[in-house]
């Protein structure tokens, strides 16, 4: 399994079990969900970073979908998935250095009964969390994990 691939799985698994919603891979139709609320998290893309360190950018669409006869259980819902997303960092600092919302779309109360959010979230992590690569070259050792330059003496 991918670094990415388990991100996005420790990610839904975060999402379920900080919210009250059934999370899943991918996206659906409205008409083919059956449970309420829930949730779909589909990776968009990603981006490499290189500044010291290796690092990824995933960027995920989160949809949530919920039922109810007013507007107020479905903005707590909204409220609840946000809050998970922001606490997701917090739990997994060994290779995530940020996860944050980058926007907050709703249906507005169009598809009433149902409640549908948007939600476009990034991912910082880092690529491989224990690289370490030592190039020799003549009597240069040069270690990339903390770019530090040593010169032998032999």
């Amino acid at each position: 399994m991918s670094h990415r691939t388990a991100i996005i799985n420790s990610f839904i698994a975060h999402l379920e079990n900080h919210t009250s919603a059934v999370g899943y891979r991918g996206y659906r139709f409205l008409h083919e969900i059956n449970s309420f609320p829930s949730f779909y998290v589909a990776f968009q893309n990603e981006a490499r970073l290189h500044r010291g360190d290796r690092y990824g950018i995933l960027a995920l669409n989160i949809r949530g979908y919920s039922w109810a006869d007013n507007v107020d259980p479905f903005e707590l819902y909204m409220r609840e998935l946000e809050t998970a997303v922001q606490t997701y960092r917090p739990q997994h600092l060994r290779f995530v250095d940020e996860a944050r919302v980058i926007s907050v779309r709703t249906d507005e109360g169009v598809m009433q009964p149902y409640g549908i959010v948007d939600l476009n979230v990034e991912i910082l992590y880092r690529l491989d969390p224990n690289f370490t690569s030592t190039v020799r070259a003549d009597s240069t050792v040069v270690t990339a994990d903390n770019m530090i330059i040593k010169v032998d003496n032999q």
